[in-house]
């Protein structure tokens, strides 16, 4: 390949992590070649590649994630409150409030739970099933 193609594709990849890149161009290179087509793809067809090898990598590693944080629930459900709970506290709250009494706006829903009776709360959290 001439340099002027090197700098067209490098211009076209520069933007993709390496490793992206270097997938793209392993799945090309176990691909057999039809009659007709050039020993090197397009640029149009290895930055689809590029692209599909990125989404492939991003799946995954959200994927990854999500499984680490489901184990870590799993391990220590007791540090883990529902929204649902989290409402019913707040809600019970503003119940037993005092005539007159109000809840400043920038008191969070987590700082009117730590105000609820923490060994209820705790107690019930420990009852529920997974």
């Amino acid at each position: 390949m001439a340099v002027s193609t090197y700098t067209v594709y490098s211009k076209g990849l520069e933007s993709y992590r390496i490793e992206d890149i270097e997938t793209a161009i392993a799945y090309f290179a176990q691909q057999e070649r039809r009659e007709g087509d050039t020993a090197f793809p397009s640029l149009g067809s290895l930055v689809g590649q590029v692209k599909a090898s990125k989404q492939h990598r991003t799946e995954a590693f959200k994927q990854e994630q999500y499984n680490r944080e489901r184990q870590h629930y799993l391990d220590n459900p007791h540090l883990y409150v529902s929204m649902k709970e989290i409402t019913d506290a707040v809600n019970d709250r503003m119940r037993h409030r005092k005539v007159g009494e109000s809840i400043p706006f920038e008191k969070t829903a987590a700082e009117l739970w730590r105000q609820e009776d923490t060994n209820r709360c705790l107690e019930k959290l420990r009852r529920r099933p997974l």
